[in-house]
């Protein structure tokens, strides 16, 4: 199970899951299940693209924070998604 705080980052940015989707062009099922900690596998590639989204959106509301992995918890397999320093 891969765990995620994604639901708290968009509730940060006043974002919905549908507008992460469209945005990112990501399926919004996968979206959907990444929130729900429903997945057991996530591409790097698709963590990248959802992470710059996120940070594009930040960027264009004005909100000087960066989204970023915890490398440190990839490691047993929790992938946290949150706001950094």
């Amino acid at each position: 199970m891969i765990f995620s705080s994604l639901q708290r980052s968009l509730d940060e940015l006043g974002i919905s899951k549908n507008r992460l989707a469209v945005e990112s062009k990501i399926r919004p099922n996968t979206i959907y299940d990444i929130v729900d900690n429903q997945i057991t596998l996530i591409k790097m590639v698709t963590l990248e693209t959802i992470l710059d989204t996120l940070n594009s959106i930040a960027i264009e509301k004005g909100i000087n924070k960066k989204l970023n992995i915890l490398p440190n918890k990839l490691v047993v397999y929790k992938i946290l998604i949150l706001f950094g320093e």
